[in-house]
């Protein structure tokens, strides 16, 4: 290298140092605020400390494992992960494991006392009740006092150790596992704690916000050091209100808020998952204004000043969990404002280190919480299970009291009524003309707050709270990983040190445990690999493990065969090792738009599974002759001339339920055929074609006879019957996770129809149009679900009540369970889903395959029929919610004749009558199983095909639908039913079903009637009038006799030839 050379390159080292140190400058000097710029300043420097802690704090993966072509992590020994404390649960069923007396009942947790563990209701901290206040400050003193809370703090000390706690897109979700980690540690000495947060735009609405009642011995303590109050403590310090520069530190604004809850969903990566430590280069960086979630936090941060003002010592203060609290209620409020579960879920920054550390990248491991990583943060588990936010305090004119504590008032004279945090005594109380009372326990007396006579006085020494419960010892030495042994003997402490060292501390010796042993016996491994196993085929691809693999778990399972130490350690050893491989498999439901639909995808990837299992070890059953091409799947088309099978031509009717006309059913039903093939039935009646319609729509004598036949067939045995062909993958192989799906099904509710009609021949199967439930803003409280149609279920997850309540499901269950509308905000099947399937004429995107594999030419589809209709039974949760189940809820029968009817209306729509019993997806091993091809058998419908389903004969001989309810500003009495109404006021008008009493009803303003047999009054359905009559409970007599099914040939061949 020449001279010139060398100093051209000293000099672009030079400029592009300058260059570095300017860009921080340049980005907080624009801020607008000597406060901002501080905090922005701060952030600045975290960000650059974790920078510096890229290459010995990386982000590490278990052994074996790499980040996948997307970026996202493979899943391997994730399965293997185990909660070793009762602050990394997610729901209550781990956490009871670790609470004194505890018990696991179902997915519940029986505290001792026999309560069950709840989600807790975070609340603004003044809103607490002195009892309350009292049992949240003892449970801080006892975290204290036994040193936990000492951890908790230094995890959130040092960008070495929690490097994406600031300064990127991950801050919100690292706080949110940090305070959820504190909070289960605090109930595990009383169960019904919480950390309340903090409203600060109560303090901001103060002229000057240091004098609010807050910050008092009453509350959180005053300043100047040491802080009074119930966390009198004189190891914190605090300088609230502090001036800098000329500058007077504030809390968080209102406008503050205000903004970040306005901006829509598109500004995500702005407001709560934003950028603030942005570099030269990322193209967020123009847009940093300060007003992000991080940066506005920052504001309450300086404001309370001392301990609070840096990152190493905030969380000193007990306060700062009530900030961050805060913080979480409003990230949580715009998620549940502004976007969808899937989107919650799944919306995340774009990975770019111009913009952010790694350790802030969406599969970056969430430091120090591992092995969680950052998109973990982003779960809605968290507010599912643990924890749910009250509404910050308000207040109005003709409200003045709603703020509802005795630290707050409604402060009348500065603009909008709004909560405002009460005055301390002592400090300046002018300004209020409108007869407020601004001081707390007095009156402004002079510009002053002074106690009233009555007042509280203060006290003289602040009193320690004495601790209610004692914190169980914890083992500090644990590892995380079940397969930490097996890693650790394979070398991985030394190969993979970062992962090792922290996910199997005891394995690698970092550590001692001292409450327990580790253990090399084998049985506790074995359990855990067929747990793992029964993982593996519902979450990973769909495979079983191989035969090799089983037999060497069957073979393991005997401990006396395995008495040498060594060899137990290295079988231990293998099996895990076999086991990460396997598992290694992607998971083919990754894409799906949202974990609801993840989760339908996962049921049909295990159907698939044990179908494709269930094909190795059968043949299909050919007539007698059949050449061997006919075999499963060997057509390449299988409607070409000359592919049929040579005795399709003569299979007959062996009972009422292979019938395909109303002639050969009126043979099963004792009637009478006239020359014109006419029935007439005993009664006297025709029979006549089903008339399939909304079930609403039935009258009163039409569905008391439905529900009489149901349970005619349910006390007959012949309702069960009819289940258990829909429970098990080994019998109706074609049932799911295929093209197929809606043929089986077809062929399946015909069956069910025809058994009703063995009952009473008058009576047809309705529909339930979803559609109509799913345009009510809360669609679990639509009549449907109530005792006046098709039942409602006590509790989150309870028994069916009437008029199917006590019907015992084929598992032996003395009722059916469901779960109507707790799976979020899931919806049953929506308008706009059917608009996109009927618009779409490609049959793969109708039929489709929803378990494809690697090497299927056609992409996974989650708007294909069969996903579609998954949204309703996972809606109504329960047994509806699980596939082997769903068939023992009535409503499952209602719900698959809305499938066929959109069908029907697809097939109508784009193809021609002879285009209806030809056009089916091709047959690929790579995309289906092989029982889902054209020209197997549709077990056990037996000598039925998959492609009989396409037939004209169903909607030509046997049933036709009624059009879908339908109305218009000029007709709002066209739904034509007492259980549906015309919404004229969310867009076009449509039918919409009526909301049950009790439920809100606070969503319409053009004159509608929403409510069953009631009004709308104070935004709730009231009954009006006598109460509307409760539906005579079915009988339970014998049932009507309903028809043996004759075993007999099913193929009308008359001569046997010998040659």
């Amino acid at each position: 290298m020449n001279l010139n050379t060398s100093w051209t390159f000293v000099l672009a080292a030079l400029i592009c140092f300058i260059v570095s140190i300017n860009a921080t400058r340049d980005t907080c000097d624009r801020l607008p605020s000597p406060q901002a710029r501080i905090w922005c300043q701060k952030l600045e420097k975290w960000h650059n400390d974790a920078k510096g802690q890229v290459k010995k704090a990386k982000v590490v993966h278990p052994p074996g494992v790499d980040l996948g072509a997307a970026g996202f992590l493979q899943p391997s020994a994730d399965l293997g992960l185990v909660q070793t404390r009762l602050d990394e649960c997610i729901d209550f069923k781990c956490a009871c494991d670790f609470i004194e007396g505890a018990e696991v009942n179902g997915d519940d947790c029986i505290l001792k006392g026999g309560q069950p563990m709840q989600k807790v209701i975070r609340r603004e901290y003044r809103t607490l009740s002195d009892g309350e206040r009292k049992r949240l400050y003892d449970a801080f003193w006892e975290l204290h006092n036994s040193s936990q809370y000492h951890h908790y703090v230094g995890q959130h000390r040092h960008a070495n150790t929690a490097a994406g706690a600031h300064a990127g897109p991950a801050f919100v979700g690292w706080h949110r596992e940090y305070l959820k980690r504190l909070e289960l540690s605090m109930r595990s000495t009383d169960p019904t704690l919480f950390i309340p947060y903090i409203d600060w735009t109560f303090e901001d609405a103060l002229e000057n916000p240091e004098d609010s009642v807050l910050f008092s011995e009453y509350l959180m303590g005053e300043s100047p050091p040491p802080p009074a109050g119930g966390f009198g403590n004189p190891g914190i310090n605090r300088s609230v209100g502090a001036t800098f520069n000329g500058t007077k530190f504030r809390p968080i604004a209102l406008e503050n808020v205000t903004y970040l809850l306005n901006l829509n969903n598109d500004k995500f990566d702005i407001g709560f998952l934003p950028f603030p430590a942005a570099e030269r280069g990322c193209p967020y960086l123009d847009l940093n204004n300060g007003s992000d979630i991080e940066n506005i936090h920052g504001r309450a941060h300086l404001f309370v000043g001392g301990d609070m003002s840096d990152f190493p010592t905030s969380s000193n203060d007990p306060i700062f969990f009530m900030l961050h609290s805060f913080v979480d209620y409003l990230w949580e409020t715009w998620r549940q404002t502004k976007q969808t579960a899937a989107q919650r879920e799944t919306q995340y920054p774009r990975d770019d280190q111009r913009c952010s550390t790694v350790q802030h990248f969406l599969s970056a491991n969430m430091y120090p919480f591992t092995p969680l990583n950052n998109r973990d943060g982003l779960s809605n588990n968290y507010t599912k299970f643990l924890y749910e936010y009250a509404p910050s305090p308000t207040c109005s004119d003709s409200l003045p009291l709603g703020c509802n504590s005795e630290f707050l008032f409604c402060d009348l004279s500065h603009g909008a009524p709004r909560c405002s945090s009460k005055i301390k005594p002592g400090a300046k109380c002018g300004g209020y003309t409108r007869g407020e009372e601004p001081c707390y326990r007095g009156e402004c007396v002079g510009d002053r707050c002074v106690l009233s006579p009555d007042g509280t006085p203060r006290p003289r020494t602040t009193p320690q709270p004495t601790p209610g419960g004692t914190l169980p010892k914890t083992e500090t030495c644990y590892n995380e990983n079940k397969c930490c042994q097996n890693w650790a003997a394979r070398g991985q402490c030394n190969l993979n040190p970062d992962y090792m060292r922290r996910t199997c501390p005891a394995s690698c010796g970092s550590c001692t445990p001292t409450r327990y042993r580790l253990d090399d016996g084998m049985l506790p491994i074995l359990e855990h690999i067929r747990r793992v196993q029964k993982q593996l085929g519902v979450d990973g691809d769909g495979r079983e493990l191989s035969g090799e693999l089983r037999n060497l778990l069957q073979r393991t399972t005997t401990l006396e065969l395995m008495r040498s130490k060594i060899r137990r350690l290295t079988m231990k050893i293998v099996i895990c090792g076999l086991l990460l491989g396997f598992a290694r498999a992607q998971d083919p439901c990754a894409s799906a738009p949202n974990p609801t639909m993840r989760n339908l995808c996962l049921q049909i990837q295990r159907w698939d599974g044990r179908a494709r299992s269930s094909a190795s070890r059968k043949t299909v059953a050919l007539p007698p002759g059949m050449a061997g091409d006919m075999a499963v799947g060997a057509p390449k088309n299988p409607f070409a001339a000359g592919a049929s099978m040579a005795a399709d031509f003569a299979p007959i009717a062996a009972n009422i339920y292979q019938c395909m006309t109303l002639t050969c059913m009126c043979s099963y039903l004792q009637g009478t055929t006239a020359p014109n093939g006419q029935c007439t039935l005993r009664n006297g009646q025709s029979l006549r074609k089903a008339y399939r319609k909304e079930y609403r729509q039935l009258s009163d004598a039409e569905r008391q006879k439905l529900h009489e036949a149901y349970w005619s067939l349910k006390n007959s045995g012949e309702y069960d019957n009819l289940a258990r062909t829909h429970r098990d993958a080994d019998r109706a192989e074609s049932a799911h996770a295929g093209p197929a799906f809606p043929m089986w099904h077809r062929e399946f509710i015909k069956r069910f129809e025809f058994a009703l009609r063995q009952i009473d021949p008058s009576i047809s199967l309705p529909y339930v149009d979803w559609t109509m439930d799913a345009a009510l803003p809360n669609s679990k409280d639509s009549v449907l679900f109530s005792s006046y149609l098709m039942g409602e279920h006590r509790g989150r997850t309870g028994c069916l009540g009437a008029p199917f309540a006590n019907w015992r499901t084929i598992e032996g269950r003395a009722c059916v369970m469901r779960a109507t509308g707790m799976n979020g905000t899931l919806k049953p099947m929506e308008q706009r889903q059917i608009d996109a399937l009927l618009a779409d004429q490609n049959v793969i995107t109708m039929l489709g395959f929803p378990a494809r594999r690697n090497g299927c030419p056609y992409n996974l589809n989650f708007n294909i029929l069969e996903f579609v209709h998954g949204q309703s039974h996972l809606f109504i949760g329960g047994d509806m919610g699980d596939t082997p189940t769903s068939s023992n809820d009535p409503i499952f029968f209602l719900h698959h004749a809305f499938v066929d009817y959109v069908w029907e209306m697809w097939r109508e729509r784009w193809q021609s009558r002879a285009e209806r019993e030809i056009r089916y997806p091709p047959d690929n091993q790579q995309c289906s199983s092989v029982q889902h091809f054209a020209n197997n058998n549709m077990m056990p419908f037996t000598p039925m095909k998959n492609r009989d389903g396409l037939s004209n004969m169903y909607l030509d001989n046997l049933w036709e639908y009624a059009p879908r309810p339908t109305c218009s500003a000029g007709n709002v009495n066209g739904c034509a039913s007492q259980f549906l109404f015309c919404d004229l006021s969310h867009g076009a008008a449509r039918c919409v079903s009526k909301i049950k009493p009790g439920a809100r009803c606070n969503f319409y303003q053009r004159g509608e009637s929403p409510c069953y047999r009631g009004v709308c009054r104070n935004n709730v359905c009231v009954i009006t009038g006598p109460a509307p009559p409760t539906p005579r409970t079915p009988s339970r007599n014998p049932p009507k006799r309903i028809l043996p099914q004759v075993q007999e040939n099913e193929y009308d061949f008359d001569v046997v030839v010998i040659f």
